[in-house]
């Protein structure tokens, strides 16, 4: 029984003269309530874990209380990662959302002869979003006359070229791939 109490006794002496060590090399801020608070945690249980120990002969409290803090600490990760992706999915969604509506008030305003519906697929790569895919649908506004039709390359050309310039006008605004950006008509 003298060496429990001499044990015990020894105990609480270490971590005092171990808090009072800390106390000196902290400085006083408002990181220090925490280490107080911390010290008086560890006193506690010190002074009262024999009490415990002698009512309850298989209460194992550091195992006990490192068990639940992992099972609690797991389920918080799995908690924070769904969260996180789903955090993700949205803002790339709004991203989406947003640059398709800036692509067709350019496209709008650049090139008013049209009417335009403007698809985007992006992705998250390294944190950064990326953008894959621009398909822009070009659809004509009103009805307009024919035009003579010439078959030939020279005809073919130039129809290309004012996709060309749609294609090269967002790829210069939103600074995005040419190979990124696909031009569908009607």
């Amino acid at each position: 029984m003298i060496d429990f109490l001499k044990d015990w006794m020894t105990k609480i002496a270490a971590l005092l003269m171990i808090f009072t060590a800390i106390s000196i090399l902290v400085p006083n801020n408002a990181f220090r309530k925490y280490i107080n608070f911390t010290f008086g945690l560890l006193l506690t249980y010190v002074m009262i874990s024999p009490i415990i120990a002698f009512l309850n002969k298989d209460f194992n409290p550091p195992v006990d209380l490192f068990l639940n803090y992992y099972t609690i600490n797991k389920d918080f990760q799995n908690e924070r990662n769904d969260y996180i992706e789903r955090t993700m999915e949205s803002s790339l969604k709004l991203f989406e959302t947003n640059l398709q509506k800036l692509v067709i008030d350019f496209l709008k305003e650049k090139y008013p002869s049209n009417d335009y519906e403007v698809q985007v697929l992006s992705k998250y790569q390294d944190q950064i979003i990326i953008i894959s895919k621009i398909d822009v649908h070009i659809y004509p506004l009103g009805i307009k006359p024919v035009e003579n039709i010439e078959i030939s390359e020279k005809s073919e050309q130039a129809k290309f070229n004012g996709f060309e310039n749609i294609i090269n006008s967002i790829s210069e605004e939103f600074n995005v791939d040419i190979q990124n950006i696909n031009i569908i008509e009607g």
